[in-house]
């Protein structure tokens, strides 16, 4: 699978899980279970993009800004997921964070779709999007095993 067909399938797969927490009625088992499948999701994710895709396009003179904001988004995820994790799933406040990573989230992929996507297809060939999508496969499935 080419780089952008996996990264759309995992943008699209994310925003489902986030729909379906956010409509969770309380703070039971499946919102425990899902901001875990979430979080898992997120970071190896935003790690195997760093590693795979973002490497590959960064001295790209047009796309070096657009990497480097979209590096920034990675961190402040990372560091939403973290203040998520040690809060108490309980309040409302856990809510309203939740619903600040899900609009950065969904803010990022629309960028990143809209404006990185076409500009890459631009600088990749077919053969590298597909070595690139091998890539992010492997460094995720390796980051996975750390979390």
């Amino acid at each position: 699978m080419n780089v952008f067909t996996q990264l759309k399938a995992e943008h699209d797969k994310v925003k489902q899980l986030m729909e379906r927490l956010a409509a969770t009625p309380d703070n039971g088992e499946e919102r425990r279970v899902l901001f875990a499948e979430i979080r898992r999701d997120l970071i190896a994710h935003a790690r195997a993009e760093d590693h795979a895709f973002y490497r590959e396009l960064e001295d790209d003179d047009e796309l070096h800004d657009k990497i480097e904001t979209a590096r920034a988004e990675h961190a402040a995820v990372e560091e939403l997921l973290d203040e998520l994790l040690q809060a108490e799933r309980t309040d409302d406040v856990w809510l309203l964070r939740f619903a600040t990573l899900r609009k950065s989230v969904e803010q990022h992929v629309r960028e990143e779709e809209r404006d990185v996507f076409p500009m890459a297809r631009t600088v990749l060939d077919s053969e590298d999007a597909e070595m690139l999508g091998r890539a992010l496969a492997t460094k995720e499935a390796e980051v996975r095993l750390r979390l």
